[in-house]
């Protein structure tokens, strides 16, 4: 009996350490050209990484050295995934330069609804919006195609301050909306998030959609603003009431009709957005390389670091604004029982990410990020 248990402890320390690395590596495989597996352990990969650091603790209080040894290797070979998931950045940033440094605010606004699906006076998702007084402001699901989010009954009365404040606005071709304090031309980008998505009858929830912005920043900087939105599960309602059903502790793991029906809704809807996002992460990185001098890239990505898509907008040039400020991982979606670090922050050239922080606040199944970034001295 003693033996059996300890090679089922062996069993699930190498498992858990294989599943650590695949989750930090599996991401550099485009799901078009192999199995989506390897993009799902990269979902997965914040909760395995809790389940190997336990797991470490465990085994070293039982003074297992060897599991622990196997398990500190895998950590360390996943480390630059680590970095990026749960970033350690113990220093404060300080105040930044007011006189060199601007602040960015993106937020998948969920078309400006309400979480709870009661109407309010006031939109909470605007008030946090002007609450934070940003110098840009990245929306995603503003509002949806042909309307005004302006109009909307319960952001209609913070229409003045919104125009007051952010005098320089555009609205994208489908969801996408960029408030600015500071003048920028839209660049010709038509066919960014066009072309790449061909008609698909299962493709029936968001497509890729992106816009691009040349912002005149004060003190001569230029910046080009990349507001993106990737290709979403596009989950029915059913397949939501099937998983909340399924990770209710107290109802077990359901029938094997009902973990059929998972495989199917769940996973091979994953699958198909994964290829999705690979594709449009190609078209977005062929932005970014024809794209001189500084960017940020922000928006919700539909997709967690380390995924393909990511990897590929990230590419060797961007930075990660969360990897470089933040303490500790995060997520940003949260509605049924989902929870995952889907929204970005990329940024390169003459600037570096000083802070972001991750607020639970407005009324979206998204929380919102705010960055704030700081130009080089001149002459560096």
């Amino acid at each position: 009996m003693v033996a059996l248990w300890q090679v089922a402890a062996w069993m699930l320390t190498v498992a858990l350490a294989a599943a650590l690395v695949a989750g930090a590596y599996g991401g550099c495989l485009d799901p078009r050209r192999h199995s989506a597996l390897w993009s799902l352990f990269t979902l997965a990969f914040p909760v395995v990484l809790a389940a190997v650091l336990a797991a470490i603790a465990a085994w070293a209080l039982m003074r297992r050295w060897g599991r622990v040894a196997v398990l500190a290797v895998a950590v360390v070979v996943s480390w630059p995934m680590v970095r990026v998931t749960a970033p350690i950045n113990l220093a404060s940033p300080g105040d930044a330069d007011s006189t060199r440094s601007f602040k960015l605010l993106s937020f998948n606004v969920m078309n400006h609804g309400t979480y709870d699906g009661k109407q309010k006076d006031r939109n909470p998702s605007m008030d946090y919006i002007l609450s934070q007084d940003a110098d840009l402001v990245l929306l995603q699901e503003a509002a949806v195609v042909d309307s005004n989010f302006l109009d909307l009954p319960s952001i209609k009365m913070m229409k003045p301050e919104l125009l007051r404040r952010y005098p320089y606005r555009s609205r994208g071709y489908h969801d996408q909306v960029l408030l600015s304090k500071y003048p920028f031309k839209v660049v010709d980008n038509t066919n960014i998030g066009r072309g790449v998505i061909e008609p698909d009858e299962q493709a029936t929830f968001y497509r890729f959609y992106a816009k691009v912005y040349d912002v005149q920043m004060p003190h001569g900087q230029q910046l080009r603003l990349v507001n993106v939105h990737l290709q979403s599960i596009g989950l029915t309602s059913d397949d939501k009431d099937l998983y909340m059903r399924l990770t209710r502790l107290d109802e077990g793991m359901g029938s094997r009709r009902e973990m059929r029906a998972v495989k199917h809704s769940l996973v091979d809807k994953l699958s198909f957005a994964f290829r999705r996002r690979a594709a449009a992460a190609w078209n977005l990185r062929r932005v970014l390389d024809a794209s001189p001098g500084n960017v940020v890239l922000a928006g919700d990505f539909n997709d967690t670091p380390g995924s393909y898509a990511y990897r590929t907008i990230r590419g060797g040039d961007m930075a990660d604004a969360w990897a470089d400020c933040a303490l500790g991982p995060t997520y940003t979606f949260h509605a049924n029982r989902l929870y995952f670090h889907i929204d970005q922050v990329l940024y390169r050239g003459n600037l570096k990410a000083v802070s972001i922080k991750r607020d639970r606040a407005g009324d979206s199944d998204h929380y919102p990020l705010v960055a704030e970034f700081e130009w080089a001295p001149p002459g560096r």
